[in-house]
């Protein structure tokens, strides 16, 4: 599913023009579909949360085009004798033309409206409070997706009256921002969002997509060659199985090991070799047809009891049980010559010799790197050899080791979680899959945000399992974008199905691998 930034809608919205779509046509599409939206959810909702005589309806609309689409959703559903419509206007008078003739073209007969504006007086308020009291169900049309900065206090009070009733926001909610998904203070916190074309960057991200309750996307009639040309050679999309099916590679009934891929696996130490072992499990258990790990000698001799199917390559270690690059070089070059794709980092412990062997691995490997976990932080204070590159490199950081990469603090990460991973991308010529809540895997020319996934996979060792498998995919020849969004999204997949079974609180990175099969059965199901 494609999405769009704020900018990028306004842009469409204006080039609509170009195919004879006004704005005010925009705008009557738009109330329309929200109507029709409002009546779906009556429909869903449970009898005892709606006033089944009649349903009482107040739009709190603001002064942009946000209000005017409430306006004419207000004037539809005040056709119908079951409804009983309020319109409060917030803010101030409707501010833009076509705002304004949806505003006065409402059935005033049929609508109570209740003015007043931010300096309203105390009756003002007492009628607005008591419009939403009275309510089954309270429409937030105040900000959209022009919202920037924080809510007053008169309208994050309103918003809280509205607290126990059915509660559908318009495009976005009102305190969020539909570019990075942060949010104010007093955010309405909708059950529904009825977002208009499509969806928007922020929605994707948390904490406001936890505000936006269930997205119902809504075709105003912005043509498709419209949104090509917005997109400005960046396409973001939302993750679907869709998706997945048309870049599925098949497999023939004649097929060998030898046609899907051959993974090297360099991670673990003497300490961390649960790491190494959930990123192999991960590997195998998503189709790669050989995998070898290279490590230490303590961490494959536990190893290789939890996964037979993996070869091993033993390497020498240092007194404390980390790889080293000298003595070990001349196995790995040529362990990486016979590879289709080279995973290195989980679990390897952060050395001068680690450090080495990752800045040796990204300098002479041919194949797809996946670099993650330690192997990240080892390359961190030097980013700059990420140039020195033969091969793609996906890199998998987790928010903490992103600010490392970006020198940036984790805060500022996480408030604008896609201009980082995309900015980073670009900049770098990488692909980077930045873990977390809605996690987005992003090149130089877009990036898929993942909707799969649970808070019980916020485990440690989950990341490996992610390593693995994106690496298993890199392996068998998708491509870097490809690998990463597939392998966060059938992560994410096997980890629902383990938080339904065993429920958040109990369920282990280890458990995602087991649940792996499933996942990949619900996406083909004949198969």
């Amino acid at each position: 599913m494609r999405v769009l930034t704020p900018e990028q809608m306004r842009l469409a919205e204006r080039k609509s023009g170009e195919y004879g779509i006004t704005l005010a046509k925009l705008m009557d599409n738009a109330g329309k579909a929200l109507a029709q939206a409002i009546n779906d959810i009556n429909d869903t909702v449970k009898p005892e949360h709606i006033n089944c005589k009649e349903r009482r309806v107040t739009f709190l609309a603001g002064s942009g085009n946000n209000g005017g689409d409430c306006f004419v959703a207000a004037k539809e559903l005040a056709e119908n004798e079951n409804y009983r419509i309020t319109v409060v206007n917030l803010c101030k008078e409707p501010s833009t033309d076509i705002a304004a003739y949806a505003y006065q073209n409402m059935p005033f007969e049929k609508i109570e409206v209740i003015k007043g504006y931010k300096q309203a007086n105390e009756d003002y308020i007492n009628d607005v409070t008591k419009s939403i009291n009275f309510a089954d169900i309270v429409v937030d049309g105040v900000f959209g997706t022009g919202f920037h900065g924080t809510l007053s206090d008169d309208i994050s009070e309103f918003f809280s009256a509205a607290l126990n009733k059915i509660k559908v926001s318009v495009d976005v909610p009102s305190g969020g921002n539909a570019s990075d998904g942060c949010i104010s203070t007093g955010c309405f916190k909708a059950d529904f969002t009825v977002t208009m074309g499509n969806i928007k960057s922020g929605m994707t991200q948390y904490p406001l997509k936890d505000f936006c309750g269930k997205i119902i996307v809504q075709d105003i009639g912005i043509p498709e060659a419209v949104c090509d040309e917005v997109k400005c050679g960046m396409e973001m999309q939302l993750a679907e199985e869709s998706m997945f099916r048309k870049i599925r590679k098949t497999r023939s009934s004649y097929s060998h090991k030898g046609d899907f891929g051959n993974l090297l696996v360099i991670a673990g130490s003497e300490s961390m070799r649960g790491a190494c072992a959930l990123a192999v499990r991960g590997a195998l258990r998503s189709g790669a047809g050989l995998v070898r790990t290279a490590s230490v000698g303590k961490c494959i001799d536990t190893l290789s009891a939890l996964a037979p199917e993996s070869m091993y390559i033993s390497l020498e270690s240092d007194k404390n049980g980390f790889m080293r690059l000298d003595g070990n070089e001349e196995k790995i070059a040529a362990a990486m010559k016979k590879s289709t794709a080279v995973l290195i980092g989980c679990g390897i412990g952060i050395t001068d010799e680690t450090r080495r062997l990752v800045e040796y691995v990204i300098k002479n490997c041919e194949c797809p790197i996946i670099i993650d976990a330690d192997g990240i932080n080892c390359i961190s204070g030097s980013i700059n050899i990420l140039g020195k590159r033969k091969s793609d490199i996906i890199l998998t950081p987790h928010p903490g080791e992103m600010s490392r990469l970006t020198g940036k603090p984790i805060s500022l990460v996480q408030c604008d979680r896609l201009q980082t991973a995309l900015s980073f991308a670009k900049e770098n010529g990488v692909t980077v899959v930045l873990k977390g809540a809605g996690t987005i895997s992003a090149d130089s020319k877009g990036c898929t945000v993942n909707c799969t996934g649970n808070s019980g996979m916020s485990c440690g060792g989950s990341g490996d399992v992610l390593a693995g498998i994106i690496a298993s995919f890199a392996a068998q020849g998708y491509s870097p974008i490809e690998a990463a969004s597939y392998g966060a999204y059938i992560h994410g997949k096997a980890g629902d199905f383990a938080a339904d079974e065993l429920g958040i609180e109990a369920m282990l990175p280890h458990d995602i691998i087991e649940f792996l099969p499933k996942a990949f059965k619900s996406i083909y199901p004949t198969t």
